[in-house]
């Protein structure tokens, strides 16, 4: 029996995570995972069992730091910051840490999953986040609502930036740090002044 090797295994997820950003989960094949590492397709099934194991070995280790990061929305509490100045730290920190470990994962896990488990992640972050600023904002009618815009925006805005800076991620980092800023500095503020 041929011995796996870790060279071939690693060209594979790179062909994989080119063919997924291109093509999404549901349109990529191993066909074309195969052509695009120079290995074989009997040969790729001997490392990954099917295409979703292959999307799990690249998404996983970027889904659990984005899954670990978001609980620590709770948990991370500055006193002397200001609720908002906490929440735009935390939010910032969190999109920021997961781009420098995991970019090209992450624009993968937000935006290529259709028809994988991974499918409603984007979604989850949506509403992690959005429970995050409502937390903050407290009860009153129509937060739910609000926070729930804000969540998205963030997420959407994320996505954005991802795909403009794939390659410079000193800027994508200001672009995010801007953007969170931009949608939660004076929030409560400026909800005040709209309740007027």
């Amino acid at each position: 029996m041929q011995t796996l090797k870790p060279e071939v295994r690693q060209r594979i997820l790179q062909a994989a995570t080119q063919e997924f950003l291109e093509k999404g989960y549901q349109g990529a094949s191993m066909r074309g995972i195969a052509q695009r590492s120079g290995v074989t397709t009997g040969n790729i099934y001997r490392y990954f069992d099917h295409k979703a194991q292959l999307l799990d070995a690249i998404l996983l280790p970027c889904w659990e730091m984005v899954a670990d990061l978001i609980e620590s929305f709770a948990r991370d509490y500055t006193p002397d910051l200001q609720p908002e100045d906490q929440l735009i730290r935390t939010i910032s920190g969190v999109l920021g840490s997961v781009c420098r470990a995991y970019r090209v994962e992450f624009r993968l896990l937000l935006n290529c999953c259709q028809g994988s488990k991974y499918e409603c992640a984007r979604e989850e972050l949506q509403r992690r986040i959005s429970q995050r600023v409502l937390q903050e904002m407290g009860p009153g009618e129509g937060n739910d609502l609000l926070a729930e815009m804000v969540g998205l925006s963030l997420v959407d805005c994320l996505c954005l930036i991802l795909q403009h800076c794939e390659t410079n991620m000193d800027q994508a980092e200001h672009l995010m740090h801007r953007m969170v800023k931009f949608l939660l500095q004076d929030f409560t503020r400026r909800m005040d002044l709209a309740e007027r």
